[in-house]
C-alpha cells in the first residue's frame, strides 16, 4: 500500500483544518487502475469496498477491496467477468458483504454476490436476466434478512421520457420474492435507497419533470410488500440530481445530492432535503460557494448532524484536477464548517460511511490531472466526528525516522499480530500513531524512568513503564477490550459515559416467567443497530422530550458518551432481580462507566404489576455512582424514564411501590409543600401547581400518603411513561442542571 499525502484547507471562509484531521489515507497500486465506487463498514469493524478494476485492454472488471478498521489490507477480489462494474456494497451480517454489480457484455444482467467478510470466498453469486439489459445502481440488506436491490434497464417505454426503473426484493439466497416496475418516472435509476423504520423502503432518484427538460430529487416510499405509500418530488429550476440517502434519528430521512444548472452541467452545488417519516418536507437547503461542488454520499455524525462528502475543483488557479470536499450540518440544516482536501493530483470521493468509533471513511479515487483514466483506489480516513481528532495528531500511517530512541511495536495480546494505527503517548503526551507494521519510534528518552501509554479502539489501553537501562525496543500487547464507542469523543472525566450491555433473557408476562431471548446472542449486529437506533431517537432528542426544551443546553450531546459491550460467552440476564444482573466483573472492565444499561429485545404481555416482572427499573441514583437500568428496545418513553433516574438522579412523581426522596438540588419531588412552593418561586414557576402526590391516583396508593409533593403537570414523564409524556419544569430545570455541572450529579 502507499500512502496518499493531502493538503487539508478551509473552505467557505473556514479556518485551515489541520494535518492531522487525516488518521490514515491509503491507495492500493497492486489492483491496477482502480476507483471505488461504495464502501461499507463489516460486523468485524473492518471496511468493505465495491468498485472497478480496468484490466490492460481498459476493460472493467468488478472490484471488491476488504481491509482492517486501520486501512490494512486484509483480502481482494476482482472478477473474471470483462465488462463488470460494481456499483452498490452492503454489510449483510453474518451473511458477510454483499456487492451489486452489471455486466454490459453478453445478457448485460445484473450481478449479486455475497463474500465471506473473513476470506473473501464468495458464499452467493446470482445473475438477474430481467428479461432486458439492466445495470444494478443501488443494494440494501434489511435487518430482516435479504436484500432490496434497484435496477435500471436499457429500455424506455414509448410514450414516456424516463428510463424503466425495477425493484426488487430478494430472499437470503438471492432469489426474487417481487418485481416492481416504474415506467417514465425516473430520468434515470435511483442510486439511494433506505430501509424504513417499521418495514419498507424509501428511495431516492431523479424525476422526469413536467417539461421533460429538468430532474427534480423524487422520494418514494415503498411497504414490505412492493406497494407504493407515497412520494413526494422536491427541487427547483436546476437538475437536480440525488446520490445518498439516510434515516435519521427520528425515523425520518435525509437526501443529499447535485445541483446543476441546466445551461451548464458545470456549474453545480449541493442541495439536501429533510422530510419526516411520512414523507412531508422539514427543510430543504442548497450549499456552495464556488459552483462546483458535486455531492457524493452523507452520514449520521456522532453530535447529530450530517457529514456531506464530494468533490469541488480546486481553488488553486494552476491546478486542473478535484479536490474532496467535506461539509457538516446540523440537524436543522445549517451549515456549521466545510473544508478541502487535497493535492496536486485529481482526487474524488464516489462513497462514505460512519466507523464504529464516529470516523469517517471516505472512498474514491487519486489520478494524475494529465490521466484520470488511470486512477488508483483511495480509501481514507478522518478523525472522530468526522473532522475533530484528538489535538496533536502527528500523520498517520507513516513510520516515524529510526533514531536512538525507543521503537515500540504494538501488538494484539490474544493473536500476536501487530496493531497499525494505534496512538502513542510519551510521558503523557500524544506522540503519534503505529505504522500499517504496528510500529512506531519515539525520541530521545533523556535520563530517568518514562511512561508509554497505547490506546487503540477496541482495546484496552496499556501504561509501560520504561526504565532507564531498558534496550532500544519495546513490545506493548493490548488485550481486546468487551468495550467499543460508537458516539461521542469527550473525555470520561467531563462527559456521561453510557455503556449498553445485551441481555440474553426477557420476559413473557403472560406466561409470568423469564425466558431466553436469543436476538442478540451471536449477533452483534443486531444489538449496535439497536443502540444506535434507541440511542438516536432518545438521548440525542432530548429537547423533544420536555416541555420546555429552551432550557436543554444546545451542546449538550458533547457530553454524550455512548459504548457498547459485547462478550460472546457472557451477558447480562435482564430479570435477575428487578433491575437485572450485569456480567461478572463488569466494572472493573469498566471502571470509567457512569450509567450502565441493560438492553434486551422486547417485553411480551402487558404488565400489570405483581407477580409479573417489571419492563423496566432501574438500580441507584444518578450518573457516576455506578448505577445501571434495564430497559426493552422498543419502549423509547420508558427508556428515557428510566434514564431520568440513572442519568439525571430524578425521582418518580406516581403512587406506587417505589423510592421517594427530596433530590436536592433542583428537585423534582419535594419533601413539604412548603419546599415546592419556596423552590417554585424562587424559580418563577406557578405555585399553584404544587401539589400532593397521591393528587391524582386513582387505583395504585401504595407509598403515597408520605407528605411528598410534586409539581410538574401530567402526563409527568418521571410519573407515567405513554407516548405523550415529557419531563416538566421541575425535571428539566433538574436536567440542565447536571448538564451544565459537567456531566455529573
Amino acid at each position: 500500500m502507499l500512502i496518499l499525502l493531502v493538503n487539508l484547507t478551509g473552505y467557505a471562509g473556514a479556518d485551515p483544518l489541520q494535518q492531522d484531521a487525516v488518521i490514515w489515507n491509503m491507495t492500493f497500486p497492486s489492483c491496477g487502475f482502480c476507483e471505488g465506487q461504495a464502501v461499507t463498514i463489516t460486523p468485524d469493524g473492518g471496511i468493505a469496498i465495491a468498485g472497478t478494476s480496468r484490466d490492460s485492454q481498459g476493460r472493467p472488471h468488478l472490484l471488491i477491496q476488504k481491509t482492517s478498521a486501520a486501512g490494512t489490507g486484509q483480502w481482494s477480489v476482482t472478477t473474471g467477468d470483462p465488462s463488470c462494474t460494481g456499483s452498490a456494497i452492503a454489510s449483510a451480517g453474518t451473511a458477510g458483504v454483499a456487492v451489486l454489480g452489471s455486466c454490459t457484455d453478453g445478457t448485460g444482467d445484473t450481478t449479486l454476490t455475497v463474500f465471506d467478510d473473513a476470506d473473501g470466498r464468495a458464499r452467493l453469486s446470482k445473475r438477474y436476466d430481467l428479461g432486458m439489459k439492466t445495470t444494478g445502481t443501488a443494494l440494501l440488506a434489511p435487518v430482516d434478512g435479504g436484500y432490496f436491490m434497484v435496477a435500471e434497464a436499457d429500455t424506455i417505454t414509448i410514450g414516456r421520457s424516463g428510463r424503466d426503473v425495477l425493484f426488487s426484493r430478494l430472499d437470503a439466497e438471492g432469489n426474487r420474492i417481487w418485481d416492481r416496475t416504474y415506467s417514465g418516472t425516473f430520468r434515470s435509476a435511483p442510486v439511494a435507497v433506505a430501509a424504513a423504520p417499521g418495514g419498507g423502503f424509501v428511495i431516492a432518484g431523479p424525476a422526469v419533470t413536467a417539461s421533460s427538460r429538468g430532474t427534480d430529487i423524487l422520494l418514494m416510499k415503498l411497504d414490505a410488500s412492493g406497494t407504493e405509500q407515497w412520494r413526494q418530488t422536491f427541487g427547483t429550476k436546476d437538475e437536480d440530481s440525488p446520490k445518498s440517502l439516510i434515516v435519521t434519528g427520528d425515523g425520518g430521512f435525509l437526501v443529499i445530492g447535485s445541483a446543476c444548472k441546466q445551461e451548464s452541467s458545470t456549474a453545480c452545488g449541493i442541495a439536501a432535503v429533510r422530510i419526516d417519516a411520512r414523507g412531508n418536507k422539514v427543510w430543504d437547503n442548497r450549499y456552495g460557494v464556488t459552483g462546483t461542488e458535486r455531492a457524493a454520499a452523507v452520514v449520521e455524525a456522532p453530535d447529530g448532524g450530517y457529514t456531506i462528502t464530494g468533490t469541488i475543483r480546486s481553488a488553486d488557479p494552476a491546478a486542473t484536477g478535484r479536490d474532496i470536499l467535506v461539509l457538516h450540518i446540523d440537524d436543522a440544516g445549517t451549515e456549521l464548517w466545510s473544508r478541502t482536501l487535497g493535492t496536486a493530483a485529481d482526487e474524488s470521493v464516489t462513497g462514505a460511511a460512519l466507523s464504529p468509533c464516529g470516523s469517517l471513511i471516505l472512498t474514491g479515487s487519486v489520478a494524475d490531472p494529465a490521466a484520470t483514466d488511470r486512477p488508483s483506489l483511495l480509501l481514507m480516513s478522518l478523525g472522530n466526528k468526522g473532522m475533530d481528532p484528538p489535538a496533536g495528531l502527528l500523520q498517520k500511517g507513516l513510520s516515524s525516522p529510526q533514531d536512538s530512541g525507543l521503537k515500540v511495536t504494538v501488538r494484539d495480546a490474544k493473536r500476536g499480530a501487530t496493531i497499525p494505527g494505534a496512538l502513542v503517548y510519551y510521558d503523557g503526551k500524544l506522540a503519534g500513531s503505529t505504522s500499517s507494521e504496528g510500529i512506531f519510534s519515539l525520541p530521545q528518552r533523556g535520563v530517568g524512568s518514562h511512561s508509554v501509554r497505547v490506546t487503540q479502539e477496541g482495546y484496552s489501553e496499556t501504561t509501560v513503564i520504561v526504565d532507564p537501562d531498558a534496550g532500544p525496543d519495546l513490545i506493548v500487547r493490548l488485550k481486546p477490550s468487551a468495550v467499543h464507542r460508537i458516539l461521542g469523543a469527550g473525555s470520561p472525566e467531563q462527559s456521561f459515559d453510557i455503556v449498553f450491555v445485551p441481555s440474553d433473557t426477557s420476559y413473557d408476562c403472560t406466561l409470568r416467567q423469564k425466558v431466553a431471548a436469543d436476538r442478540y446472542t451471536g449477533h452483534e449486529d443486531e444489538f449496535v443497530n439497536d443502540v444506535r437506533r434507541l440511542t438516536g431517537v432518545t438521548l440525542l432528542r432530548l429537547p423533544a422530550f420536555s416541555a420546555v426544551p429552551s432550557q436543554i443546553p444546545g451542546d449538550y450531546t458533547k457530553q454524550l458518551n455512548i459504548y457498547y459491550y459485547w462478550d460472546d460467552d457472557r451477558f447480562a440476564d435482564a430479570f435477575s432481580g428487578c433491575a437485572g444482573t450485569l456480567p461478572e466483573g463488569f466494572w472493573d472492565e469498566v471502571p470509567f462507566a457512569d450509567v450502565a444499561v441493560i438492553l434486551y429485545p422486547s417485553y411480551t404481555g402487558r404488565y400489570t404489576g405483581t407477580p409479573c416482572e417489571p419492563q423496566g427499573c432501574t438500580n441507584g441514583i444518578g450518573a457516576g455512582f455506578q448505577s445501571w437500568m434495564k430497559v426493552p428496545s422498543d419502549r423509547n418513553t420508558l427508556f428515557m424514564h428510566e434514564s431520568g433516574h440513572a442519568l439525571f438522579g430524578l425521582v418518580d412523581t406516581y403512587c406506587g411501590d417505589t423510592f421517594y426522596a427530596e433530590n436536592l438540588p433542583y428537585p423534582n419531588l419535594w419533601g413539604s409543600g412548603k419546599n415546592c412552593t419556596n423552590d417554585a418561586s424562587l424559580t418563577g414557576r406557578n405555585i399553584s401547581l404544587c401539589r400532593p402526590l397521591e393528587d391524582g391516583a386513582v387505583q395504585e396508593t401504595t407509598g403515597c400518603g408520605k407528605g411528598f409533593w410534586k409539581f410538574d403537570p401530567v402526563p409527568d414523564l418521571m410519573g407515567a411513561t405513554g407516548d405523550t409524556a415529557l419531563f416538566g419544569e421541575a425535571s428539566t430545570r433538574r436536567i440542565q442542571y447536571v448538564l451544565e455541572t459537567s456531566g455529573r450529579t
